[in-house]
């Protein structure tokens, strides 16, 4: 054993002393304690992963004292003693020679790079801070494309900060290494100008007293050093889970595969870095939260000692577990900025760094083998390779250790946490379901387990004392996680609701836990990748190159105060590593951008014009010449070209390219720099945007927005020469064919613009399929099935044209094909199914060459592999009545041997949503088109202004309903005139006096309000987008979570019954039956409260709503129907959202139950409707009794209800009335 002279002196530092040996056995004991005290681990998660409970390990704690603060504190050196040990070595100074003197646009950029632009004046902050914000915006028109990553911008701060720096550089007086760096930090930290809610619907922000900052102090410590904070980032709510779910605020998905999370708590700091926005951001850790979003997302994280970072002046949430620290796309990044924040507060007992004891280098790692053994086989092949890899190539040294009750340890951090956090979120409302679990088992643990946790946890601290004194310098190596990834298994639902999944937990805190619970500093690095779920090698090792791969990371965890030594070993790490990494596909290249914006702004401009204001709407384009793009060859030269260069990886023939553009009448837009395709087809009076390019040094300066506008107005234009108006807008074109949608290998930028500009309709994805059929037409057990099908297949002739374009008509959309090949003479190009016995034709095909007509139509045929020798078929399409008789499938197998009869090598089938169909004929995906968005705009309803409480302001910004966004809507009628304004995103819109009396009724009432409102989130100025908006309306009710009705002037009898049925909507909190009496020992709850209910209703409320009702449509008695009960389950039932509307529940009480689960359950996830309706009346005024019937009306058809006819002189109680009723029936 190594001795050491220089022994560092601590405060509160554990007694060394050996723990127990680990305890051995089944991992599947039955723990009696953990079962009571952690419910949603028994019932899901942990069900089959049980552990020995803390109870069971009594014996083993009795000795030990308990420990509730695992701070441990070195004692400063004075300065002599520093100045003679001159041990310590600058941080920043670490791994000097690893800073690369020039920019690399392969690897990720570094805090280094940045500074490096700056001090050359190549690049400014400013610049950056500008390329950036449009990628992150978060309240505009149009969020930008990592939006998901952020909570909330200051632009006028952090522009602000980018001046300063900026000046600063150009006056050569820069602060440091980290001047204005882009930066930014978790939701959980306190900064100026910010609101702070920990991820949750709640505002935390503290108050400034007296003028005082509240920006808490290491955020000060970064700013102070420069750097540009750009806004705060996403979490998951309140920490208490690593997956990053947050179905509050939005969740980011992971930047190495959208099916994946980023890990969490701090999930938007992971996505921010790994995604390349920043080289470095602040997150927090009581539970791995900093280093699990690391590891899932490839980046570097540093947990610190226990306080060693102080939170001052804000609280620390989880005082015992929790601390704050960087995460950085680098080392010497995530180095800089931990010296940056280290400046111990002066109410702490932490030194200075410089003054602070340096652990001695001994370069030892500490293997628990049994521990690592328990993460998957790729996962320990990853770390252990690396491991391997520093102890050949970085001197590194391994020990064999063990630590005492790993499992027990785990499940100890995991009460502790959720008591500590128990104690802070005592009221639950409006959490998620999953917290509210969560919060309610920290608040039933009993004091002798807690007390029993913190024994173990001083027993612990112990153990690892003595480890260090064996071992000095020592640090303790694992996986960071034992799983590669966490999957969004339950797609939109679980983005929604949220998700509890316990085994995940387990995995994914199987090795962080320890640095938590016992005060310890902890590192994570990226240690390679493995393959995602979904593939063949599912969960095996990946190389860079691996679609979708899924990031692991190794983790060091070191002695008390040993940041140094856990740095050092991070940039060994990072160069025994530096062949594993690689960018994900979402990854931005900011300095590109901002390079892009520095010549814009310091260069000369190519545009001309102004930006103008469209209205209310997102702010208009710069004005470019564009022209109309002829058939001329001159043009059509010059689109040619300009395609190769757009779209390099889409060549297309001249020739064809010609005609494509004018074999059918298009309306097509030409600027020097770019061009916008487009078609517009009378049968369905609709409009396709083929395709748009821009050259790549000519984007983002508003010429796409410009042709794509030019192309929607062309198209309006071509409908109203047809005498018709344009129904829909898409991206994509359907004959002739470019892309049928937006093709998923489109760069992402692209695939943003077309996404948020291009259109409202929603469609499912689909894929274009190929298969050589030089081999084999489709496999023997498809052949073999086809030749059982009794069925007569022959090439289409005159002699069947009239039967077939009729059933074309009937059946179809494809008439207009069918008919054009038949008036040039080519029906050999279409195959069809006739039934033997009547002889009648049951099935339709396109079977067409590369040469035919309809070929010639399609772009890309020449670019697979069978190159003119590619046969297409298409349209598809059997008779209603023959459907699932194998006629389909036949079908296109005789199709496919007359096109190799034809002399076809490979056979293309285009645009094809099913699954599973054709892949059993041996097709595969060859080009796949992503669903189109289905976005609106919400409005961000900003508090009143003290000064001014009339005005009205908010913020726009765009949504994807496909997303579930949270928000809410507002039904109303617009009224007679524009009386006032609301001020949005630097316009003023008119709103009538309705609108605006509904929209401060709500804005004083309900805190932060995200509403929908048509003639806001509308832009009135432009027919097609109200067009296209009004056909989602029945979505954004549906998937509103409150529908806010304005209804008018109320009274007492409407105001009883909403505060009845907010009450009644309650039970949905409460367990199926309850205990009575001994005698009688359960009855159903809901029978229970309906007999409460006959005698303490108010009288004025079963006057005016329950006896009418019974009176017109149940004569067996005024209350009879209100005692008749149903299941619990059958509430359940009728909460979910694709059974609200329904009308049958087959229930055994019949209409009356199904009425009384409607008006009774509020519903678990989304909020019934039915009970939005009903307090909807509280926020109500209008002066126009056709208004409310009106507005009534409205609601009730988007519910899918059937309203009663409109009268408008009708009392407000009986409208009120009338419209549950409807409800209900």
């Amino acid at each position: 054993m190594n001795n050491f002279n220089n022994e560092r002196r601590f405060f509160n530092y554990p007694e060394p002393q050996e723990g127990n040996p680990v305890l051995r056995g089944p991992f599947l004991v039955a723990a009696a304690f953990l079962m009571e005290w952690i419910r949603f681990i028994r019932e899901t998660a942990w069900a089959n992963a049980g552990f020995a409970s803390l109870r069971k390990i009594r014996t083993y704690l009795e000795h030990f004292e308990p420990r509730y603060d695992p701070t441990v504190v070195p004692i400063a050196l004075s300065e002599a003693e520093a100045k003679e040990r001159g041990e310590r070595v600058q941080i920043s100074a670490l791994q000097q020679a690893n800073n690369s003197q020039t920019l690399n646009p392969s690897k990720f950029y570094s805090a280094a790079d940045y500074r490096a632009l700056y001090l050359s004046g190549e690049l400014t902050p400013v610049d950056v801070a500008k390329a950036i914000l449009p990628l992150v915006e978060t309240d505009g028109p149009t969020p930008g494309r990592h939006a998901q990553g952020w909570r909330e911008l200051n632009i006028e701060r952090i522009m602000r900060a980018a001046e300063a720096s900026t000046e600063r550089y150009k006056n050569k007086q820069p602060l440091g290494p980290l001047d204005g760096v882009p930066s930014a930090i978790k939701d959980d930290y306190d900064l100026d100008g910010y609101s702070t809610t920990l991820g949750s619907p709640r505002d935390y922000t503290e108050t400034p007293k007296d003028g005082e900052s509240t920006t808490s102090w290491i955020v000060r410590k970064l700013e102070e050093a420069g750097v540009v904070i750009i806004g705060k980032l996403a979490m998951h709510e309140f920490g208490l889970d690593t997956t990053g779910n947050n179905p509050n605020q939005g969740t980011p998905r992971n930047p190495f595969n959208s099916g994946y999370y980023t890990g969490g708590s701090s999930s938007g700091p992971a996505y921010a870095v790994s995604s390349g926005l920043i080289p470095l951001a602040l997150g927090s850790d009581g539970g791995g939260s900093i280093r699990i979003p690391g590891s899932f997302c490839s980046v570097f994280g540093l947990k610190p000692t226990h306080n060693r970072l102080a939170s001052w002046p804000g609280a620390n949430h989880s005082p015992t577990c929790a601390v704050q620290g960087p995460l950085a796309v680098d080392m010497q990044s995530l180095a800089a900025a931990y010296e940056a924040i280290a400046e111990p507060h002066p109410s702490t007992q932490f030194p200075p760094l410089a003054l602070q004891p340096s652990p001695p280098v001994t370069k030892v790692l500490g293997i628990f083998d049994a521990w690592i053994s328990r993460a998957t086989p790729s996962v320990q092949s990853l770390v252990r390779g690396l491991v391997e890899s520093l102890a050949a190539k970085h001197g590194y040294t391994l020990v064999p250790i063990e630590i005492p009750f790993p499992a027990e340890g785990q499940m100890a951090h995991a009460l502790t946490v959720l008591t500590d956090a128990s104690t802070l979120l005592y009221d639950t409302k409006g959490l998620t379901p999953a917290n509210k679990i969560l919060l309610a088992l920290g608040r039933t643990t009993p004091s002798t387990d807690y007390l029993l946790a913190q024994k173990l946890r001083g027993m612990l601290m112990q153990h690892l004392s003595y480890l260090w004194k064996t071992y000095p310098g020592m640090l303790i190596v694992t996986p960071t996680t034992a799983c590669a990834g966490a999957p969004i298994r339950g797609g939109k639902s679980e983005l929604s609701y949220g998700v509890n999944d316990g085994n995940y937990t387990l995995q994914s805190m199987e090795y962080v836990w320890l640095a938590n619970f016992c005060g310890l500093p902890a590192i994570t690095v990226p240690a390679g990748y493995v393959v995602p779920e979904g593939r063949k090698d599912a969960g095996e090792v990946a190389d860079r190159d691996t679609e979708g791969k899924i990031p692991v990371g190794l983790m060091a965890t070191g002695e008390w105060c040993s940041e140094d030594a856990l740095l050092q070993f991070g940039f060994d790490a990072e160069a025994a590593g530096q062949d594993l990494r690689s960018k994900p596909p979402n990854w931005e290249d900011v300095i590109e951008r901002a390079k892009d914006e520095a010549q814009m702004s310091r260069g000369p401009r190519r545009a001309t014009g102004k930006q103008k204001s469209k209205g209310h709407g997102p702010v208009g384009a710069i004005q470019y010449d564009l022209r109309e793009l002829t058939s001329s060859e001159e043009d059509i030269q010059q689109a040619w070209q300009l395609w190769h260069i757009i779209f390099p990886d889409w060549p297309i023939g001249q020739e064809r390219f010609a005609g494509l553009l004018f074999g059918l009448k298009g309306q097509h837009w030409i600027h020097e720099h770019g061009f916008c395709l487009s078609y517009y087809s009378k049968s369905g009076n609709s409009g396709n945007i083929a395709a748009i390019g821009v050259l790549p040094e000519y984007r983002h300066k508003g010429l796409g927005n410009a042709l794509l506008e030019k192309g929607k107005a062309g198209l309006k234009d071509a409908a109203k020469v047809a005498g018709q108006e344009l129904n829909s807008l898409a991206m994509g074109s359907i004959f002739p064919r470019f892309w049928y949608r937006v093709p998923t290998s489109i760069v992402p930028e692209a695939k943003e613009f077309l996404s948020h500009r291009g259109t409202y309709e929603t469609t499912d994805t689909v894929r274009d399929l190929y298969k050589d059929i030089q081999a084999e037409i489709a496999p023997p057990e498809a052949m073999e099935r086809v030749s059982k099908t009794n069925i007569k297949f022959t090439p289409w002739s005159p002699e069947l044209y009239e039967e077939c374009m009729a059933k074309q008509n009937e059946l179809f959309t494809w008439a207009g094909i069918y008919k054009a090949l038949a008036a040039r003479g080519q029906h050999h190009e279409v195959m069809v199914a006739i039934d033997p016995d009547t002889n009648k034709q049951i099935g339709w095909t396109l079977m067409c060459s590369f040469g035919s007509s309809a070929g010639d139509f399609f772009a890309f045929l020449p670019l697979l592999p069978s190159g003119e020798k590619t046969g297409l078929i298409a349209a598809v399409g059997v008779d209603e009545a023959e459907r699932g008789k194998g006629v389909g499938l036949a079908l296109v197998v005789k199709a496919m041997e007359n096109l190799k009869e034809r002399g076809m090598k490979g056979i293309f089938i285009d645009a094809v949503a099913i699954r599973g169909f054709y892949e059993k004929l041996g097709f595969e995906t060859q080009w796949e088109y992503e669903a189109c968005s289905q976005c609106i705009r919400v409005l961000d309803v900003h508090k009143s202004d003290p000064a001014d409480s009339d005005r009205l302001t908010g913020t726009l910004r765009t949504v994807d309903l496909r997303t579930l966004p949270k928000f809410t809507a507002l039904s109303y009628v617009w009224g007679q005139g524009s009386y006032h304004k609301i001020a949005c995103n630097g316009c003023d819109i008119n709103i009538t006096q309705s609108c605006y009396e509904a929209l401060t009724s709500l804005r004083e009432s309900r805190q932060p309000l995200t509403i929908w409102v048509d003639a806001i989130c509308i832009n009135q100025e432009d027919a097609s987008e109200k067009e296209q908006q009004i056909v989602l309306m029945g979505s954004i009710f549906t998937l509103a979570e409150t529908v806010y009705v304005w209804l008018g002037i109320g009274n007492t009898e409407t105001d009883q019954a909403a505060e009845y049925i907010y009450i009644i909507s309650q039970l949905r909190q409460f367990p199926a039956q309850i205990p009575l009496t001994r005698n009688y020992p359960c009855q159903n709850i809901f029978e229970r409260l309906a007999e409460i209910g006959r005698y303490t209703l108010p009288l004025a409320f079963r006057t005016w709503f329950i006896a009418p009702y019974v009176d017109n449509r149940h004569p067996r008695g005024k209350a009879s129907w209100f005692i008749d009960t149903i299941s619990f389950e059958r509430l359940i039932y009728a909460d979910q959202i694709d059974n609200l509307t329904k009308c049958s529940f087959d229930c055994a009480q019949g209409s009356k139950a199904r009425m009384y689960s409607l008006i009774c359950h509020t519903g678990l996830q989304p909020q019934n409707y039915l009970v939005a309706l009903a307090q909807a009346i509280r926020d109500r005024d209008s002066k126009w009794p056709h208004d409310r019937v009106y507005a009534i009306d409205s609601v009730l058809r988007q519910l899918g209800a059937h309203p009663p006819s409109p009268d408008y002189q009708k009392p407000l109680g009986r409208v009120y009335r009338d419209a549950l009723v409807s409800l209900m029936e």
